[in-house]
């Protein structure tokens, strides 16, 4: 049995009044290879997951607790 897994970016995004770009920019700090606003656009539309080093720079930057960004479907 495969475990289904919803990403609630875009959610969370929206209930903090937080943009794509801004969220992309906060994860990439520090990185050589920048996270793209295409990429957060697709974790928050479903399109794929982020990886967990993306996760860990997410809830670091945000604030957001694991279980609000992700939940079983």
């Amino acid at each position: 049995m495969k475990v289904k897994v919803k990403c609630n970016i875009g959610f969370l995004l929206k209930r903090d009044n937080k943009t794509q770009a801004w969220l992309a920019q906060q994860i990439s700090q520090g990185l050589d290879n920048p996270v793209s606003s295409q990429l957060i656009s697709d974790w928050s539309n479903g399109r794929g997951t982020p990886s967990h080093g993306y996760v860990l720079r997410m809830i670091k930057a945000t604030g957001w607790e694991y279980v609000e960004i992700f939940e079983e479907e």
